[in-house]
């Protein structure tokens, strides 16, 4: 395999790094400022919210039940990053960075930590956003027309 296709992969494992690192960064600035939340700006909001549950709020109080599934699609992911097609191993590193964050406080606290709010939107955090944008970029780059 030559150097370039390989540091794709090394840059989505960089990518994964970097979005878990902020991530956990963010929710330790946060919980340490807890007493001080919520804070608004506009529709704008940070505030302390322990996450038993999944998006939404869906199945709260399940905690071990999203660890385990959180922890499949977290190792599916990381395999697809290490043999999956390179041209999304920075989609899938934005995607397992955010999968590892959430996957870490749930292991680590029992509940994830959410802090960003905006107008009616469930709070969320960094992990979730990148979850998102993972998956979004990940779409894309299958619907992308392949060049020969």
């Amino acid at each position: 395999m030559s150097r370039w296709r390989r540091n794709k992969r090394i840059r989505g494992v960089l990518v994964a790094g970097s979005v878990l690192v902020v991530d956990q960064l963010a929710k330790l600035v946060v919980t340490a400022m807890r007493e001080e939340l919520p804070v608004h700006a506009g529709s704008l909001r940070v505030e302390y919210v322990r996450n038993t549950g999944a998006s939404f709020s869906l199945f709260q109080d399940h905690g071990w039940i999203l660890a385990i599934v959180v922890s499949l699609v977290t190792v599916a992911v990381a395999a697809l990053l290490a043999r999956g097609p390179r041209q999304l191993a920075v989609a899938l590193g934005v995607f397992l960075g955010g999968s590892l964050g959430n996957l870490i406080d749930r292991l680590r606290l029992g509940y994830v930590v959410d802090f960003i709010g905006i107008a009616w939107w469930p709070t969320f955090n960094v992990a979730d956003i990148a979850l998102a944008v993972g998956a979004a970029l990940i779409v894309l780059g299958f619907l992308r027309p392949r060049s020969s």
